[in-house]
C-alpha cells in the first residue's frame, strides 16, 4: 500500500508539474501555435504522469533495469516537445522563480489559529492537525524525472504523515498572467492523468475574484488512495508577478484533503481578504 501511495503521489505531482509547465510554454507562444501546443501540453502531461507512476513502483519494488528504461523513455518524449516548441516561443517566456519565492514558510498565529505563511508572496493554510513532516523524497522523485530547465520554473513543498499514509504537494510556478482559461486547462491537464489510470475526477467550476482565481479537484478508485487538490492563479503585489500553485492531498477519504486545500488562501490584490479564496 505504501508503495502505491508513493507512485501516486509522485504520479500526481508528475502531472502537475509536466501540465503547469508546458501549458506556462504554451501560453507564451504565438496566436496561431497556441491550440496545438495546448492540446499537446495536456496529453504529454497525462502521458508522463502514467509513466512516472510506473517508474516509481517498479524502483520501489527494486526494479532498477525498468524504473531506468521507462524514466529515460519519458525524458525523451518530454525533450522532444521541448526541442518542437522552444524555438516558436516568444521573449517573454522567461519564467523563472527568484530565491525568496523558493523561501519563506513559517508558522504565524493568526487570530490564535497556527497558519503556515509564504511572507513574501502572501500565501498561507491552516497547520493540519495531522503530523507531517517535509518528504525531500518525494521532491528529488519528481524532479528526478523533470525534463531540462524545470527545477528553475517549478519549487516544490512536500509533506507526508507516518508511513505516507497522507502526503500533501505544493507545486509553484511562474506564468505570464493571471488567466481564467489557462487555469481552467490546468485543472483539466491534473486530472486527465488521473482518469487515464481509472479514477473517476471531478471538477469545480474555476472562480476569479479580483487578480487571483481557483479550482478544486477530487479523483478516486476502488481499493486505491483518494486525490484531492486545488489550483490558484495569483498575482504577487509588489512586483506584479503571476504565479500558479497546485495543492495535492493523497491519502484515505479520511483525510479531509478537500477541507485541507479549500482553506488554502492566496493574495488577490485589491479584493479585501474575506473574498480571498478560503473554504466555500
Amino acid at each position: 500500500m505504501r508503495h502505491t501511495v508513493t507512485a501516486v503521489a509522485v504520479g500526481a505531482t508528475a502531472a502537475v508539474l509536466v501540465g503547469s509547465v508546458c501549458l506556462s510554454v504554451a501560453h507564451s507562444m504565438p496566436e496561431r501555435h497556441l491550440a496545438s501546443a495546448t492540446t499537446a501540453a495536456m496529453a504529454l502531461a497525462a502521458v508522463a504522469a502514467i509513466t512516472i507512476t510506473m517508474a516509481t513502483l517498479a524502483l520501489r519494488r527494486g526494479k532498477l533495469r525498468s524504473a531506468a528504461a521507462i524514466t529515460l523513455g519519458t525524458s525523451a518524449l518530454v525533450g522532444m516537445w521541448f526541442i518542437a516548441v522552444v524555438p516558436q516561443m516568444s521573449p517573454r517566456s522567461e519564467m523563472t522563480l527568484w530565491p525568496s519565492d523558493r523561501h519563506g514558510l513559517q508558522v504565524r498565529d493568526i487570530d490564535g489559529d497556527a497558519w503556515v505563511v509564504h511572507e513574501s508572496l502572501g500565501i498561507r493554510w491552516p497547520q493540519p492537525q495531522l503530523r507531517l513532516l517535509p518528504s525531500e523524497e518525494i521532491v528529488n522523485d519528481t524532479l528526478a524525472n523533470a525534463g531540462p530547465g524545470w527545477r528553475e520554473m517549478h519549487h516544490l513543498w512536500a509533506f507526508e504523515a507516518e508511513g505516507r499514509a497522507v502526503t500533501v504537494v505544493f507545486d509553484l510556478t511562474r506564468i505570464p498572467s493571471v488567466n481564467e482559461e489557462a487555469l481552467r486547462q490546468l485543472q483539466e491537464a491534473v486530472v486527465g492523468p488521473l482518469r487515464a489510470r481509472g479514477y473517476e475526477a471531478n471538477l469545480s467550476p474555476v472562480r476569479m475574484r479580483g487578480r487571483c482565481g481557483y479550482g478544486s479537484f477530487g479523483a478516486q478508485r476502488a481499493g486505491g488512495p483518494r486525490v484531492d487538490g486545488r489550483v490558484f492563479s495569483f498575482e504577487e503585489s509588489s512586483s506584479q508577478r503571476a504565479f500558479h500553485l497546485t495543492v495535492t492531498v493523497v491519502g484515505p477519504a479520511q483525510a479531509a484533503g478537500a477541507a485541507f486545500v479549500e482553506a488554502i488562501q492566496v493574495p488577490c490584490g485589491d479584493v479585501p481578504p474575506a473574498d480571498h479564496p478560503a473554504p466555500g
